[in-house]
C-alpha cells in the first residue's frame, strides 16, 4: 500500500468518542418492508463489545478518526479538481501523477476496477510526458502492479531507482510485489528496512502484514499495536485499511470471532470500503445470517464496479431463497469477469477462482484456473486459506497447516478448499443471537470395588 499523505485529502478531527461509545453497526437480519436486503441499513448491535474486542486484540486502543462519509467525499473532490487543473493543462506531469494516485487509492478503496484501467492509461501518458522524472516511473510501476504486471512494473522500480528515487518508496512498491508473487520471506526483509527508516502506520502494519502471511502470528500484533501507536492524524483511510488486513490475517488463521470484529469496525469507520464490507458479508454469511450478508452487499454493488462483489451477493440471495435474481446476478458477474480476465488475463484470476469456487457453483473450473495461479504465483488466491476457528497447537507457535492449501509458498492439495467450514455451535430453536451451549460428552461411569465403592483411580 502506498503513502496515503501525500495525495488524501485531509479532514478536521471529530470530537474523539471513548471506546465504549463508538457507533458500530451490523446489518440487520430483515428490513422493515419485509424484503431479504431491504435498504441494507444496519442495526446497532454490540458495538462496546466488537470495538473492545479488536483493541483488546490488539493491546491497542483505536485512533479515533473523521466520518467516512466526509473521507470519501474529499476524496471524491480531490480527484475532480485534480481532472479541472488537467483540463486546463493536459500535459501538467504533477496534475498526471496526481491523479493517476488518486485514482489507484480511489480503486483500492472503493472497489472500482474502472479506476485501475484509467490510471494506467494516465501512467503511459507520464512517462513519455517526463521520462527524466523518477516519480514518473515510480508511478506507472504501482499503475502496472495494481494489474498484476509484475515484471514492467518492476522494470519501471529499477528505472525509478537509476533516476534517483527514494531507496525506501522503491523498497515498498517491491515489496508490495513480492507479497502479490508469493515471495513472503523476501518481501518481509524489504519492509523491515523500510520501516527502520520511516516507521508509520503504513510501514509497519505492511509489515506487520507480511509476517502474518509468514505466519508469524505473535510479531505481526506486535507490529500491528506499533503501526496504531504511531499514526497522528484522523484520516479513516489508514485505520481501516489496517483493520482490514489485520482481518484477514485472524481469518487466514481461524479466529473468526476477531476477524468480524475487524472487519466490522472498518465498515463502520469507512462504509464505502469495498474490502471491508466483502469481508464483514463473508464472516456474517459463515454465522448463518444470509440476510445480513445480502444486505451489506447490496450496499457495496451500489457503489462498486467489481463483478466478485456482485457474484458474491448472488450466492447470499441464493441462500434465502431468491433464486431467479441470485441467477441473474450469478450471470452478470460471469461476464464480466471473462471479460476482465480477457483484457488483464493475470490481475483478476483470483476473483474467478473465488467465484467459480463459490457462487459459480463450478469447482471443476475453479480449481483449474487455482492451479494455474498457483503455479504462476506458488501460493493460493487470497481469502481461499481454509478457515478453522482457534489458534493452532502446532510446533513453535505456528498454526497448524495440513495438506489442504498454501501459505506463502508451500503448495498444498486444492480440493478442500471449497469443503472446510468453521465450526460454530447451533443456534437456539427460537432463533435469537445467543449460541446453544456445545453438548457435553456422557462420562463414563465410574468403576466400583469389590465393596461397592467408587474406584478413584480409574
Amino acid at each position: 500500500m502506498q503513502e496515503l499523505s501525500n495525495h488524501l485529502p485531509r479532514e478536521r478531527p471529530r470530537r474523539p468518542f471513548p471506546a465504549w461509545t463508538l457507533a458500530l453497526t451490523l446489518v440487520a437480519a430483515g428490513a422493515r418492508d419485509g424484503s431479504p436486503e431491504s435498504t441494507g441499513r444496519a442495526e446497532p448491535a454490540g458495538a462496546a463489545r466488537v470495538t473492545i474486542r479488536v483493541e483488546r486484540a490488539l493491546a491497542h486502543p483505536i485512533p479515533a478518526t473523521t466520518s467516512g462519509a466526509i473521507a470519501v467525499g474529499n476524496l471524491e473532490s480531490r480527484v475532480r479538481a485534480v481532472e479541472a487543473r488537467l483540463a486546463r493543462r493536459a500535459d501538467d506531469p504533477r496534475a498526471i501523477a496526481d491523479l493517476t494516485d488518486l485514482l489507484l487509492a480511489r480503486a483500492q478503496y472503493l472497489g472500482r476496477l474502472g479506476d485501475y484501467e484509467r490510471a494506467a492509461r494516465l501512467s503511459e501518458q507520464l512517462v513519455s510526458v517526463s521520462p527524466a522524472d523518477s516519480r514518473s516511473w515510480l508511478v506507472r510501476a504501482a499503475a502496472r502492479a495494481a494489474l498484476h504486471e509484475f515484471e514492467g512494473a518492476l522494470a519501471d522500480l529499477a528505472r525509478a531507482e537509476a533516476l534517483g528515487a527514494s531507496r525506501a518508496a522503491v523498497a515498498a512498491a517491491r515489496a508490495d510485489i513480492l507479497d502479490a508473487s508469493g515471495q513472503t520471506e523476501s518481501a518481509v526483509a524489504l519492509r523491515e528496512e523500510v520501516a527502520v527508516r520511516r516507521p508509520t502506520i503504513t510501514t509497519l502494519a505492511a509489515l506487520a502484514t507480511s509476517r502474518a502471511l509468514a505466519g508469524q502470528e505473535s510479531e505481526a500484533n506486535v507490529l500491528f499495536a506499533r503501526a496504531l501507536a504511531s499514526y497522528r492524524d484522523v484520516s479513516p483511510f489508514p485505520v481501516a485499511w489496517l483493520l482490514v488486513q489485520r482481518g484477514l490475517a485472524w481469518e487466514r488463521a481461524g479466529d473468526l470471532d476477531d476477524a468480524r470484529a475487524a472487519f466490522a469496525l472498518a465498515h463502520e469507520r469507512l462504509p464505502a470500503y469495498a474490502a471491508a464490507a466483502s469481508g464483514l458479508a463473508r464472516l456474517t454469511a459463515a454465522d448463518g445470517d444470509h440476510l445480513g450478508a445480502a444486505a451489506i452487499l447490496r450496499g457495496l454493488t451500489a457503489t462498486s464496479d467489481d463483478p466478485e462483489y456482485v457474484g458474491q451477493r448472488a450466492g447470499e440471495l441464493h441462500a434465502v431463497g431468491e433464486a431467479e435474481e441470485a441467477d441473474r446476478l450469478r450471470a452478470e458477474a460471469a461476464r464480466a469477469l471473462d471479460t476482465l480476465v480477457a483484457r488483464y488475463p493475470d490481475a483478476f484470476i483470483a476473483k474467478q477462482v473465488r467465484f467459480w469456487l463459490g457462487p459459480g457453483v463450478d469447482p471443476d473450473r475453479g480449481f483449474t484456473l487455482a492451479r494455474r495461479y498457483l503455479a504462476a504465483r506458488g501460493s493460493t488466491p487470497p481469502a481461499l486459506a481454509p478457515r478453522r476457528r482457534g489458534r493452532a497447537r502446532g510446533p513453535e507457535g505456528q498454526r497448524d497447516a495440513p495438506s489442504i492449501l498454501t501459505d506463502g509458498s508451500r503448495s498444498h492439495r486444492l480440493s478442500a478448499a471449497t469443503r472446510r467450514v468453521p465450526r460454530r455451535r447451533p443456534r437456539p430453536a427460537c432463533g435469537c443471537r445467543r449460541r446453544a451451549p456445545a453438548p457435553r460428552r456422557a462420562r463414563r461411569p465410574a468403576a466400583r470395588t469389590r465393596s461397592g465403592s467408587r474406584c478413584s483411580r480409574r
